[in-house]
């Protein structure tokens, strides 16, 4: 439970005052005063890159179909990139990002 004094500073039941700071971690997405999404997005990306390029030896050499290979990338690549983005208010460039790799990964399986 928060309330704010007299002077507008938010503080806690106790009277803690709640910390002003330019950045902050919510739900596992970086949130910052400037609230730019696209920042936010291309952190995520950079973060699952690397998993993708650890299933790359999965893509070339599994004996399993397409489709399960679609299925394991859906759990593992696409999860990390989403995860908790509900967070974020992106705009309809910054969320197009967000389809480009997995449309990219698609036609390479």
């Amino acid at each position: 439970h928060t309330s704010r004094s007299i002077n507008n500073k938010i503080t806690f039941r106790d009277g803690t005052p709640l910390k002003n700071v330019d950045k902050t971690t919510y739900l596992s997405t970086e949130v910052d005063k400037r609230v730019d999404p696209g920042l936010e997005i291309t952190r995520r990306i950079s973060l699952t890159m690397p998993v993708l390029k650890r299933l790359e030896l999965f893509w070339k050499q599994a004996n399993v179909p397409k489709k399960w290979k679609l299925q394991v990338f859906q759990s593992v690549c696409v999860s990390k990139l989403l995860y908790s983005l509900e967070a974020l208010q992106p705009t309809e460039a910054t969320a197009s990002r967000l389809k480009r790799p997995r449309r990219a990964t698609r036609s390479n399986g």
